[in-house]
């Protein structure tokens, strides 16, 4: 059977049982199936005249087959004549091996077998919400996103006139009010201010202990009571990790995080991450992970226009004990990148770096060393360090920063006998 589908119905949640029974089923009279699919952009409409050019259109054929199902997928495709070279060129996998790579079932873009064997490598690496028991020398933390304020049913608690801004009521934040390694851009980009610290503060507290209190999978369940009972341990009142929601994989980069400031709250465009266990070298080594090349790399694979959570709990994140070599090179990286003014002087002094404005050069070799550390924890060899690069971004010239983090890649594996 042929049928051409949005490339939402390879990974919204609206379609997960439909492709749930088609990759899973285990009734008697239901053969396995062969599913391939072909993924195609509309760019200058060269697929569709009547739908926009930046939407992603599935050519599937779906086969009975008995036996062990199989899935084998290509492109995406941005013109006719990378379509008639490549179209019958499948990277294939077992269905049952691709039920396990997301909750809901999803389908990730892998145009070819090379780049399907280095999404298995980084897909080996524990999901970043996981606790990787298996591993004793692993270090110890547990992060979990949070939609900390809704944007329409909040509202109430926000002045979204920023005429009126002043300097005693904490901003909030929506995505653009942060870019990579950047926590703050300016109050141009914020959302809003707070009416009122301390009654938002209250809401902020009260939600957190009716969250704790409902326990199982709760976002602050797994949180130490007294933790929860203490109001100035509230997330807001430090450093913490945002990352934007609306985002594309067309663009230059598809994860963006930052450590944003305290005294800060977010709307549901830019989750917050909570730590219900491990200290701020362990934020910094997952916001290192998180901003690295490697693991924007694999969000690149299924983000179409959101970093929803379903994506981002099964983002893979390389495990290492607190003492790895690998493990301090991310924190001191990362950290230092992250901690670029006065606000974050008591983060910075935490984990032992310095904080302040960097100049360009100091900070693009930062930038280096976090792509080069991740690559090395994500056990890529040179060669898939060059297919990271080289698949990352349609016509970008990649060469020139390939080749400065592949020579803090070896220069790393040197320094630590890796």
């Amino acid at each position: 059977m042929g049928i051409v589908l949005p490339r939402g119905a390879f990974s919204g949640d609206a379609t997960a049982p439909w492709r749930k029974f088609l990759f899973t089923s285990q009734e008697p009279e239901m053969s396995r199936a062969e599913v391939a699919v072909s993924v195609v952009t509309n760019n200058g409409g060269w697929v569709f005249d009547d739908i926009h050019q930046q939407y992603s259109v599935c050519l599937c054929v779906i086969r009975r087959q008995y036996g062990q199902g199989i899935i084998k997928l290509n492109g995406p495709f941005r013109n006719l004549e990378e379509f008639k070279k490549s179209r019958l060129e499948f990277a294939s996998f077992p269905a049952s091996e691709v039920s396990t790579w997301s909750q809901k079932h999803a389908l990730p873009l892998i145009p070819t077998s090379v780049t399907g064997r280095l999404f298995r490598k980084i897909r080996k690496c524990p999901s970043i919400i996981e606790q990787d028991v298996t591993n004793r020398d692993a270090s110890e933390w547990i992060c979990r996103p949070l939609e900390e304020f809704n944007s329409t049913s909040d509202k109430h608690l926000f002045n979204q006139d920023l005429s009126s801004y002043n300097t005693v009521s904490y901003p909030v934040y929506k995505g653009e009010s942060f870019d990579l390694w950047i926590p703050d851009r300016g109050k141009e980009t914020y959302y809003g201010q707070l009416i009122d610290n301390d009654k938002t503060l209250d809401v902020l507290y009260n939600e957190r202990k009716k969250n704790h209190a409902r326990g199982g999978a709760a976002a602050f369940s797994q949180y130490d009571a007294r933790r929860v009972a203490d109001k100035q341990s509230l997330d807001c009142l430090s450093p913490r990790i945002a990352f934007r929601d609306i985002t594309n994989r067309t663009n230059t980069r598809t994860i963006i995080a930052a450590l944003i400031p305290p005294g800060v709250v977010c709307t549901d465009v830019c989750p917050v991450l909570l730590f219900p266990k491990g200290g701020p070298e362990h934020t910094t080594y997952v916001l290192g992970v998180l901003c690295s090349r490697v693991c924007d790399w694999y969000a690149r694979r299924w983000v179409e226009m959101h970093l929803t959570f379903t994506l981002f709990n099964y983002l893979p994140c390389p495990r290492v004990r607190d003492g790895h070599p690998l493990f301090k090179e991310m924190v001191a990286a990362a950290g230092r990148l992250a901690c670029p003014d006065k606000r974050f002087a008591g983060w910075a002094k935490s984990i032992g770096v310095e904080h302040g404005a960097l100049k360009p050069e100091e900070k693009q070799e930062l930038v280096d060393r976090v792509d080069a550390t991740s690559a090395l924890l994500y056990g890529l060899t040179e060669t898939e360090l060059e297919t990271v690069f080289s698949t990352f971004h349609e016509g970008w010239d990649w060469k020139p920063d390939h080749a400065r983090v592949l020579a803090e890649y070896r220069h790393l594996k040197a320094k630590h006998s890796l």
